[in-house]
């Protein structure tokens, strides 16, 4: 949804020739504008959401709570270049122990 966000409210993003979340990201303007470590972060949520949904086997605990920081930090990091504030600034502060462990 922040992907699709990004397009909608951002003129310089050009929509590439699909729609799905890999084409979206893979977009030359989208990779300029997001940078290296947000581009890098999206694509771990991008595999790792592929994977839960399209995959025969459950997703590890680790691995899943790695794709919830990455969504977070790639997100804060939009908000950040907004408000003008540090990387260092930006703390994921949920617990781990409020995510299921099922």
């Amino acid at each position: 949804m922040a992907v699709a966000w990004a397009y909608k409210h951002d003129a310089a993003l050009k929509l590439p020739y699909q729609d799905n979340l890999s084409a979206l990201i893979h977009e030359p303007s989208f990779k300029q504008a997001a940078g290296e470590a947000v581009f890098g972060k999206a694509r771990v949520i991008n595999t790792l959401g592929n994977r839960a949904v399209h995959g025969q086997r459950a997703i590890p605990y680790a691995d899943a709570l790695v794709t919830v920081r990455e969504l977070f930090y790639a997100t804060a990091s939009r908000r950040g270049t907004r408000r003008r504030t540090s990387p260092s600034q930006w703390t994921c502060s949920i617990p781990e122990s409020t995510f299921p462990r099922s």
